[in-house]
């Protein structure tokens, strides 16, 4: 085959590339392949004479940003872009009717009730108040399950508990 027809196969494969490497993740392989296919243009236009040459790297120069252009287009409608409809469309505890999970009780109601470790606390465990399981933390203590623990404050969304003697 003539090197012209391979300087612009190769030049058409480059565009391919670089628009598939925008919408998917390769890590780099999809742009190294468009690289090395945008140099072998520039020589098989070389190979045929010295103006195709020229003309392969002035269309290298003008296609690398048109292919940029053309997969901002199809990125429009990539499922990547759109990540937060499609977490948006998860269902949460309290979207699914008859939920097992309980409610949550204010964490700031809790401050000096007293509950159950369900799990060993070291420091950070599982107690029971009431119905309620919440996430708490001991200030370094290591409580044993299953011991009576009363809430001390809130430190962020943080319930702080120490063992009740």
């Amino acid at each position: 085959m003539d090197p012209l027809v391979w300087a612009v196969v190769c030049c058409f494969a480059m565009v391919v590339a670089v628009v598939v490497e925008m919408l998917t993740p390769s890590f780099g392989l999809l742009t190294v392949l468009a690289v090395g296919l945008s140099f072998a243009s520039i020589y098989f236009g070389f190979q045929s004479s010295q103006p195709a040459g020229f003309w392969m790297v002035a269309a290298n120069i003008a296609l690398l940003p048109a292919a940029f252009v053309l997969a901002m287009h199809f990125m429009k409608h990539s499922p990547l872009l759109h990540r937060k409809d499609i977490q948006a469309s998860v269902p949460t505890a309290e979207s699914i009717p008859n939920s097992a999970a309980p409610p949550v009780p204010e964490l700031a109601t809790l401050i000096g009730q007293e509950g159950k470790a369900i799990t060993p606390l070291r420091p950070a465990g599982k107690a029971a108040f009431g119905d309620y399981r919440v996430d708490v933390v001991t200030e370094g203590k290591f409580v044993d399950s299953g011991a009576v623990v009363k809430v001390l404050r809130l430190r962020g969304g943080i319930v702080v508990v120490e063992p009740v003697a």
